[in-house]
């Protein structure tokens, strides 16, 4: 036996004779995969309610709408004189102009999702974190989005001004749904 069995040992059966026959070495070993089971249940126990604090923080914000998804949107007319800008593009007689129309409408759309707090347009899209429930015309800006990846990604890509008008006003039509636009 070691000495420090001998000092623990009659402290031990003093103090935890109510264990019964459990020896020393057994409560040890029995100490320490407790230890190793408490301290792996902690371990995550600690990131679990770190991402609750986190989503409850920003709830709290008011940043996450009922659906999950970041509510915060810009002030109405926040994006007025790029809007202003974008119409003007859609009715030169250009093609590069109303091409350019387009693909500014998106930029703005995407800039409003980043304020969104969302990684951008295409991970919104791609992953449904926009629905319906969001934006009725989400499946038109999924068109209008792939429109303007062919713009960028094709130059040889033709659009009509007709085109490129309906397009814009399908954007329009969320940013007015958002209440961004008037």
């Amino acid at each position: 036996m070691s000495p420090a069995e001998q000092i623990i040992g009659p402290f031990w059966d003093a103090v935890f004779g109510f264990f019964g026959d459990l020896t020393l070495a057994g409560f040890i070993s029995f100490l320490r995969i407790t230890a190793i089971v408490l301290s792996v249940i902690f371990f995550f126990g600690i990131f679990i309610v770190e991402s609750k604090f986190k989503k409850l923080k920003i709830a709290m914000e008011g940043k996450i709408d009922e659906e999950g998804l970041p509510s915060k949107m810009p002030p109405k007319g926040a994006f007025q004189k790029g809007w202003d800008e974008i119409e003007k593009l859609v009715q030169f007689k250009r093609e590069a102009d109303y091409k350019q129309a387009v693909v500014k409408a998106d930029a703005l759309l995407e800039d409003v999702i980043k304020r969104m707090g969302l990684p951008n347009l295409e991970v919104a899209l791609n992953q449904n974190k926009l629905t319906e429930n969001h934006l009725t015309n989400i499946n038109d800006i999924k068109l209008a989005h792939n429109v303007k990846s062919k713009i960028t990604s094709s130059p040889n890509f033709h659009l009509t001004q007709e085109e490129a008008k309906n397009w814009v006003e399908v954007y329009r039509t969320a940013f007015v749904e958002w209440g961004i636009l008037e």
